[in-house]
């Protein structure tokens, strides 16, 4: 092998790994920004459910309490059940469909609940 020969195939392998250093850089430049890095911390809001006879809901900007099961079920866009328990989950999943999530139970039948800002 000549010498122009080893010259061109050390710089064919140099110009691969410049290639490959340049794609792996931008592939981590594309997933930190799908990922979300770098775009500050999450902000929280915060709710309080308690259900099962005193049944309320606050959280910024809401306030709803009832003493009649039926009238918070309607208030909060839940099915009605006699059940207090599966009346307690259609109303979680009333508000889990308008974003929040149970962040954390405090005792029977009050829950804390948190949805991004």
């Amino acid at each position: 092998m000549s010498d122009l020969e080893l010259k061109g195939t050390v710089m064919t392998r140099r110009y691969g790994v410049v290639v490959g250093i340049v794609v792996a850089v931008l592939a981590a430049v594309v997933l930190a920004g799908v990922s979300g890095v770098g775009q500050g911390p999450v902000r929280w809001e915060y709710g309080i459910l308690r259900g099962e006879g005193a049944w309320s809901w606050y959280a910024p900007g809401e306030a709803m309490d009832s003493g009649d099961a039926g009238d918070f079920a309607n208030k909060m866009g839940a099915a009605y059940s006699q059940r207090g328990d599966q009346l307690e989950a259609n109303v979680l999943n009333a508000l889990a469909a308008r974003g929040w999530d149970v962040f954390l139970t405090s005792g029977p039948n009050k829950y804390v609940l948190r949805r991004t800002k």
